[in-house]
């Protein structure tokens, strides 16, 4: 009797969650999993991370939503894994995820079911769970099985290509087996090569270098600028990949030479395009040739918007340049061309944090299409900027900072309260937080000008890892208070992302928010 009243409070304990809150989330991944299986039920997860604006934005405005907890925890088991700690890396590449947040739903077996990227409003959320259970997906899940086994014909594997493609997951990898297994005269047929341009997305799987290697027989079937503006695609993101690894381009180039491969004028052309961008002495030329070619609309989005871009941040004559052509080019594509202006917006942000400058862009994003917003992260990103530029005050201006005693480096207990009467800047950090490292610069700039006036300096990490924590703050100089976060002290200071620099005022309140870069002095300037 007292087992049956247990396990009754239970389930009304487990109702009263689901009716009374947001989505109540799991703590870990095999806990989930275990849980799913007992209670018959599927797994939710959101991979999300601590800098991603739309994660920022359904954590604070979907998930609490009380429709969205009576859904999701009346049938499935929540959980949330940051991409960038403990067992996140090991899930996003699981499921192969490349952007945030990644919402991922698994049947009670943990079977994959169904993926969607980017910030999503509650009623598109709880539809897409309910596309979890949809026929396609419970055909992706047979496929998927099948393919285990070893039991597919070839119009099963294009079936599953596609449906792998459309949930976005890792299709090129089964396209590259089903290659293999075709006839030399099967691989270069016209049907294989259109397929090639659908499933093949990095230039060193085997399917593009079979092409790279029978590039002249290819051309007796294909159109040869059909074949190499598909070339030249796969090579400008081989290029920026290589770039972004710190490898160089070279072998690649040496490859395609090898193989006696004549690129077509629109190749050189696009390729020395390129090459003018990221040159400053060739600026100038670039932007009279982008001039020209935009005149006629020709290869203008993959040139001058993909690559000028790229490069506006840090030069003022081509940043106008880019401006000009992305009013020009939405005339022509508002979309893509207000996500472009976007995509400049966060270079300012993340590269040379100027928020004025951010700000202006995504203003003019907004402008060009107001459906730009939907996502939730341009809403987001375009409040951090107000907010840091003292533009709107911040969510929690004007309250008392929370008092708390935490850790420091050679374990004494440091409160906020020994700072009373002083001015108080407060950094929380960390050390695996490439953008906290880079705002350690203005930290050291403005506590150089400042460590002899009132006002005391704090950096509060949420490092797991005390070694790593420590490490970070030897190798970056950080020779100001370093503690260490309690999880209760970045709750209570409302930290959804990091870095989050403030202010607390010599009355206890905090009075600036959501600082970056130059606003950091600039702030310190106006309360001394």
């Amino acid at each position: 009797m007292k087992r049956i009243l247990l396990v009754l409070l239970a389930v009304v304990l487990v109702n009263t969650v689901s009716m009374g809150q947001g989505i109540y989330f799991d703590k870990s991944y095999e806990s989930a999993l275990a849980k799913a299986k007992k209670w018959e039920r599927g797994v939710f997860i959101d991979v999300m991370t601590s800098w991603c604006g739309p994660c920022k934005q359904m954590e604070k405005n979907v998930f609490p939503q009380v429709k969205v907890g009576q859904y999701f925890n009346n049938n499935y088991v929540s959980l949330k894994i940051d991409a960038d700690k403990g067992e996140g890396p090991m899930i996003a590449k699981k499921y192969g995820v490349n952007s945030y947040p990644t919402l991922i739903f698994l049947d009670k077996n943990g079977n994959f079911v169904h993926k969607v990227t980017g910030g999503l409003s509650a009623e598109r959320l709880i539809h897409e769970a309910k596309q979890s259970s949809s026929p396609e997906a419970k055909k992706l899940r047979v496929l998927t099985e099948k393919y285990k086994s070893g039991d597919m014909d070839d119009s099963e594997i294009l079936d599953y290509l596609k449906l792998l493609k459309q949930v976005e997951l890792d299709y090129s990898t089964v396209f590259g087996e089903y290659f293999k297994g075709l006839s030399n005269k099967e691989k270069r047929s016209l049907n294989t090569f259109t397929l090639m341009r659908k499933y093949i997305t990095r230039y060193d799987e085997y399917p593009f270098g079979y092409l790279i290697n029978n590039y002249k027989k290819y051309r007796k079937i294909v159109d040869r600028d059909e074949l190499d503006q598909y070339m030249y695609s796969k090579l400008t993101f081989a290029t920026y990949v290589n770039e972004r690894e710190g490898k160089s381009n070279a072998l690649m180039y040496k490859k395609l030479e090898e193989a006696k491969i004549p690129v077509s004028a629109y190749v050189k052309e696009n390729y020395a395009l390129v090459k003018m961008v990221k040159d400053p002495a060739k600026r100038n030329e670039f932007i009279e040739r982008g001039k020209q070619l935009f005149k006629n609309c020709k290869h203008a989005y993959s040139v001058l918007l993909n690559e000028a871009v790229k490069e506006a941040i840090s030069d003022k004559k081509l940043e106008a340049f880019c401006k000009q052509s992305l009013l020009d080019f939405a005339k022509l594509n508002k979309t893509r061309a207000a996500h472009s202006c976007t995509s400049l917006a966060y270079l300012f942000i993340l590269n040379a944090r100027d928020n004025a400058s951010a700000l202006k862009y995504y203003e003019l994003a907004v402008k060009i299409d107001p459906n730009v917003v939907e996502g939730g992260y341009v809403k987001s990103n375009m409040d951090y900027c107000k907010k840091s530029l003292g533009l709107v005050k911040c969510d929690n201006y004007g309250e008392t900072a929370p008092a708390f005693t935490l850790m420091g480096v050679d374990g004494e207990s440091v409160s906020l309260n020994d700072y009373k009467g002083k001015l108080v800047l407060i950094d929380f950090w960390a050390s695996w937080c490439g953008p906290c490292i880079g705002e350690i610069k203005y930290l050291k700039e403005a506590y150089a000008k400042h460590k002899n006036d009132n006002i005391e300096f704090i950096s509060i990490s949420t490092d797991k890892d005390k070694m790593n924590w420590k490490k970070a703050i030897n190798k970056h100089g950080m020779s100001w208070l370093q503690l260490l976060d309690d999880d209760k002290t970045s709750k209570d200071y409302k930290v959804r992302g990091i870095p989050r620099i403030m202010l607390i005022g010599k009355d206890g309140k905090i009075v600036a928010d959501e600082l970056r870069g130059e606003a950091i002095e600039r702030e310190i300037k106006k309360v001394l």
